[in-house]
């Protein structure tokens, strides 16, 4: 019942562009499927007990220290992939004659 009177709420504001926020919520997308991987989950968590062990930090300063760090951690990954990787990646894609041939059969209109 709330899902639906928060989307009846939103559904008719006017649609805004931001690049701040487009920008974030591109990253945070990427970082939440980067740290949901099965073994990356793994890794973060068991590396996380070992240090609250090792250390006898606080978990709540711990638990706020590990958001951190994982996102900023996250969002250079995501930053290198789409600059260095996706780019490229596209950009010989784009240049390649037989998938631009390939394309222009499919794109029958």
């Amino acid at each position: 019942m709330l899902a639906v009177t928060i989307f009846y709420i939103f559904k008719n504001q006017k649609e805004r562009q931001s690049k701040i926020i487009n920008y974030f919520g591109h990253l945070t997308i990427a970082v939440y499927l980067i740290h949901e991987h099965p073994i990356l989950r793994m890794i973060i968590w068991n590396n996380v007990k070992k240090i609250m062990y090792i250390y006898d930090v606080n978990i709540i300063v711990m638990s706020i220290i590990c958001t951190i760090s994982l996102f900023v951690l996250a969002g250079i990954c995501e930053f290198v992939r789409v600059n260095l990787l996706e780019k490229n990646i596209f950009k010989c894609l784009k240049n390649n004659k037989l998938l631009n041939k390939i394309d222009e059969k499919m794109n029958i209109g």
